[in-house]
């Protein structure tokens, strides 16, 4: 994960957390005897001021230990190693609540993409996958694809202002940048990772007409991949919150933009069928609806079975038969115990050993034939 800005990965610290933390700062400054943190106050709303704190313990009583002389007591010992003790305690429990607020992101990641099984189409799919964001961390979720190398912003979901999110696409629209070096966006492209960007109205690199009608602090966007290739961006912030986005966040969305590329994928698959089907569905209709029956009565024995079938193969007077009984390609595999490639196989064959263009000409000419021996 690449960050755009150089300033420390923030993550909200419970309250209980920071309470603890003054109760530990009390005790580490009357061990060491001198104000903890320096300067006396204690700011503590992100992970890393808290570390920073911890360090500052850790460093002033390790220094504390090696200033022991022979009149300290063996008392003076016990409360720095102590210290100590407690610093590596709280540094746990910070950990162990990072670690069980991935793990429930974790789980809104896999609920979120369940919602996303039952999109019928792609336009639907970017709608559902900008909503979900929403409940993923952020307070606003973009999906963005990309045209030609362009940025294309697509869809936006803002529960508390739809009118921002409309207003934010229209702009987005309206500038379809090219990504390239002077976007952050190009490194997503470029590196295929995550990213996560701070200092957002300052920062020289972001798209400035979307980041000043946004108003956007820090946000994170992610790769969306279709068979490897970056086809979209994900993008998301934290707006009505007090806090930035943080590693979690980005891990999250990463997490979520590689299942929204399995989605896309589905989706534009599910699509390729339903047009063939219209279209197996269209040449079904050419087909006259008598033939089933007529095909499927016994020939005379009399009935010159070479000038019937001459010039197709055995198998192809089988497929055929099933197409003029108004069977599908996939009826037709299953029937034969062949796969829908080589009954395409056959009959491309069949209608070039009989000279016509389509399946329903090649219909015609099996049924004409048939009648003319009959």
């Amino acid at each position: 994960m690449t960050t755009a800005a150089p300033t420390a990965t923030p993550s909200p610290i419970a309250a209980d957390d920071r309470f603890a933390l003054h109760e530990l700062c009390e005790y580490a400054t009357a061990a060491l005897r001198t104000p903890i943190p320096a300067g006396g106050r204690l700011k503590a709303d992100t992970d890393a001021e808290v570390r920073f704190v911890l360090h500052e313990i850790w460093n002033g009583t390790v220094g504390a230990i090696n200033r022991l002389g022979d009149e300290d007591g063996p008392e003076s010992l016990d409360v720095l190693t102590d210290l100590l003790g407690r610093v590596r305690l709280f540094e746990a429990r910070v950990y162990d609540a990072q670690m069980a607020r991935h793990a429930m992101r974790l789980k809104d990641v896999q609920r979120a993409l369940t919602t996303l099984s039952t999109a019928r189409d792609l336009g639907e799919l970017h709608q559902r996958v900008a909503e979900e964001l929403c409940t993923l961390g952020f307070d606003r979720g973009a999906v963005s694809t990309i045209d030609d190398g362009r940025w294309d912003y697509h869809t936006m979901f803002i529960e508390k202002d739809p009118a921002l999110a409309q207003e934010l696409v229209d702009i987005g629209q309206a500038h379809r940048p090219v990504i390239e070096n002077r976007l952050v966006e190009s490194d997503i492209l470029s590196q295929g990772r995550t990213v996560l960007v701070y200092d957002v109205q300052n920062n020289p690199r972001v798209h400035k007409d979307l980041v000043r009608v946004s108003n956007c602090r820090s946000y994170a966007g992610a790769p969306v991949r279709v068979d490897g290739k970056i086809v979209g961006m994900l993008h998301g912030d934290i707006y009505y919150g007090d806090r930035e986005v943080d590693e979690i966040d980005g891990a999250a969305l990463g997490l979520f933009a590689d299942g929204v590329g399995h989605a896309m994928a589905r989706v534009a698959l599910r699509n390729r069928l339903a047009n063939v089907r219209a279209e197996l569905d269209r040449l079904d209709e050419l087909t006259p609806a008598p033939a089933p029956v007529a095909v499927a009565t016994a020939r005379p024995a009399s009935a010159p079975i070479k000038e019937l079938t001459d010039p197709l193969s055995r198998r192809e007077v089988e497929v055929v038969e099933l197409l003029a009984s108004g069977a599908t390609n996939r009826i037709i595999a299953s029937r034969l115990c062949i796969s829908e490639g080589t009954v395409k196989t056959h009959i491309s064959h069949i209608l070039r050993k009989i000279d016509v263009g389509n399946r329903a000409e090649a219909v015609a000419y099996w049924l004409r034939r048939q009648h003319a021996v009959d």
